[in-house]
């Protein structure tokens, strides 16, 4: 039977006349919207040990470069790699190498890293620059400028890749007419992905 028909004949035989009649229940039902926060990423770091600080220093291979504990010469932390020609032609033989995995060829990435001079420099007249390699083919050249002992600038570059793995050099070189004295250390290096390449045109 029917709820409103039961109700009919209770009302009829318990409730006086003057009841009101009896009415269904009535429910609410309270709908709840959960709210959803999608957080943004920090870009991918993609050098390893980049700053020197960690244990695993073989990430790095050094080609007449050194990694030095000094947290006086340091430009974060204890650790720095140490570039140095003596009275020597500066070919470019100082360098620190990185195999760098997991690439996108569809990003964009930012190289970016500190670097001072330190002690007394004698360049003869000739220029230095410090040179960013990707599989060997140069692709940021900064000539050094500041020769203040100590004191640290920063040297970054935007650039594409065309594999997902790269060896990354480093390197430090001077033109060769004169023997030079240079020392020079390098810090903080980072490789981030900073979004999508550029279309090519």
């Amino acid at each position: 039977m029917r709820w409103l028909s039961l109700c009919a004949v209770l009302g009829a035989l318990l409730l006086p006349a003057s009841a009101a009649p009896c009415r269904p229940d009535t429910t609410t039902t309270a709908t709840t919207t959960a709210s959803t926060t999608t957080a943004t990423s920090e870009p991918t770091a993609s050098i390893l040990n980049g700053d020197f600080e960690g244990a695993d220093l073989s990430v790095w291979q050094e080609r007449t470069v050194t990694i030095v504990e000094n947290a006086q010469k340091a430009h974060s932390g204890t650790h720095y790699a140490r570039y140095i020609y003596s009275d020597e032609y500066a070919w470019g033989g100082n360098n620190l190498n990185q195999t760098i995995t997991d690439l996108d060829v569809t990003r964009l990435y930012r190289l970016s890293f500190s670097g001072a001079v330190f002690g007394l420099t004698n360049l003869n007249g000739e220029t230095c620059q410090m040179e960013a390699l990707l599989r060997g083919n140069v692709k940021k050249s900064w000539p050094i400028t500041n020769f203040v002992s100590g004191a640290y600038s920063s040297y970054s570059t935007d650039l594409t890749v065309d594999d997902e793995d790269l060896t990354l050099t480093l390197r430090l070189r001077c033109t060769t007419q004169h023997k030079v004295s240079i020392e020079f250390g390098v810090d903080d290096i980072s490789l981030k992905d900073i979004g999508a390449a550029p279309s090519a045109t």
